[in-house]
């Protein structure tokens, strides 16, 4: 069937082939693979494409015009090296053949599906994993572009199920003890779906149980003011609940015991992913890619690995991919912290503070973690010793910053970031020591028409070039 393609909606309607991005064309050819991407494996009639296309007012002609659409989309296909239709003429219209295809939509689903396994088989830390992966997968709205009232009422039903997943993965880190975690995310998510009130309980117990109970009543409080503001109604029932057992510290609120504390039996190593998303138009550094692979050419053991270049010059993007590539060698998971040392609003993240949530991700429940530096430290490098992890400090400023967050065997692999050459630091390989300069023009070029599209650079060539050549090759990661 040749080359597999990868059918992208949670976001802007996408199609990849490989690694290449598949140009979908004008809107009415983005109209009508949204409709077939609706149901993939079913028919799509043909008046239903029409209505779509044309809001129920079609010319005489209209038959015809999606006919020429579904030719071209297939070419596209033919092209990016499918040799099996993709588009299959099926009466009354067409169907969207999904045999050795992958839809991000269905593997939303499965992931969610296995999570909810897996949170009611009580293996709450897979649960968290697997949601994480669930809700990854989202590079922004739903079929962000197109528009028609079918794809915006399925639009619309997609992201219901990403926010009941998000609500689904706060409830498991809530059972994990991750509650002071959640709060700064949390909060963001109730500003943005202020009416939404399991986003909102799961925000006050959070609070609470981080020993913030005036935070959490006065995010009820805004909650109420909302409600009735808006609704012209009080909060629902579990809302009232969670105010008045706050308000009496119910006993109830209290977390609930961890598995090995349930059960005698020991529980299995916590495997973190805590990678952020992959950057989507990475382009170029092919060879500071397999410098970077000399980290992991010898399975037995790892090595330090250290990016610098200026701000903007895609220093954490190159992390990040590489990341991403290697982390099938890193079968014991991937922690991953931004220690914020160029954060103009911020102070720069503590070693003390990162090994805090570093331990918390490898399974030591908070009252375990010690308070004092060296014994955290300690701690640390005792569990990550026989296993195999990768850890990746982004946007460090010192050495100083990084040495106490650096395992103490071999088996584990550090890859941190930084402007500065932090000599201080011995990497391992030396090749794995690299210092990012600005994309070629032609890297810079394409990684300008991969966010923006080639049909908006291809007639200005010139003007693309003299663009990234103003924004000095590197800004475009930003």
């Amino acid at each position: 069937m040749g080359e597999q393609l990868s059918f992208k909606v949670l976001g802007p309607l996408a199609v990849s082939a490989g690694e290449e991005t598949v140009p979908l064309g004008a809107g009415r050819q983005r109209t009508i693979l949204a409709l077939l991407s609706l149901t993939p494996g079913r028919v799509v009639p043909v008046d239903t494409m029409v209505d779509a296309v044309w809001n129920s007012n079609p010319p005489p002609t209209a038959r015809t015009q999606v006919a020429i659409c579904v030719a071209a989309l297939r070419k596209l296909f033919k092209t990016a090296g499918v040799t099996q239709d993709v588009i299959v003429t099926a009466h009354p219209g067409y169907v969207l053949n999904t045999e050795g295809h992958q839809f991000d939509a269905a593997d939303f689903s499965d992931f969610v599906q296995q999570a909810e396994q897996a949170a009611e088989e009580d293996r709450p830390a897979q649960a968290a994993q697997l949601y994480a992966q669930a809700l990854q997968l989202w590079r922004g709205p739903a079929f962000a572009g197109v528009s028609g009232q079918l794809i915006e009422d399925e639009a619309a039903r997609l992201e219901e199920h990403r926010l009941n997943a998000y609500d689904d993965l706060t409830l498991v880190h809530l059972e994990l003890g991750r509650h002071q975690e959640l709060i700064p995310e949390l909060a963001a998510m109730v500003r943005e779906h202020p009416l939404r009130e399991r986003t909102r309980h799961h925000l006050m117990l959070a609070q609470y149980r981080s020993g913030r109970r005036a935070d959490a009543m006065e995010t009820y409080r805004d909650a109420r003011h909302q409600f009735i503001e808006e609704l012209g109604i009080d909060p629902g029932p579990d809302l009232n609940e969670l105010h008045d057992a706050i308000l009496r510290d119910d006993p109830s609120l209290a977390p609930a015991p961890s598995a090995t504390e349930r059960r005698p039996a020991p529980a299995a190593p916590a495997v973190p992913c805590e990678l952020p998303p992959d950057v989507p138009a990475f382009t170029g550094r092919s060879e500071e890619l397999a410098a970077l692979q000399g980290l992991v050419a010898d399975e037995g053991t790892c090595g330090i690995g250290l990016i610098t270049g200026a701000a903007g010059i895609g220093k954490s993007g190159l992390a990040m991919r590489w990341a991403f590539s290697a982390a099938e060698h890193f079968p014991d998971g991937q922690l991953f912290a931004d220690l914020c040392g160029y954060d103009e609003h911020r102070e720069p993240v503590t070693a003390h503070e990162i090994l805090s949530r570093f331990l918390r991700s490898l399974g030591v429940p908070g009252e375990q973690i010690p308070d004092e530096p060296e014994e955290r430290i300690a701690l640390y490098r005792s569990l990550l010793a026989e296993r195999r992890v990768l850890v990746v400090l982004d946007n460090a400023r010192t050495y100083a910053q990084l040495r106490p967050l650096l395992p103490g065997g071999k088996r584990c692999c550090v890859l941190a970031t930084s402007r500065d050459q932090m000599e201080d630091l011995l990497t391992w390989p030396s090749p794995a020591r690299i210092h990012l300069g600005p994309l070629s023009e032609t890297e810079a070029v394409e990684l300008l028409t991969a966010i923006v599209g080639e049909r908006r650079i291809a007639p200005a060539r010139p003007d693309a070039a003299r663009l990234v050549e103003l924004c000095d090759r590197c800004l475009l990661y930003t």
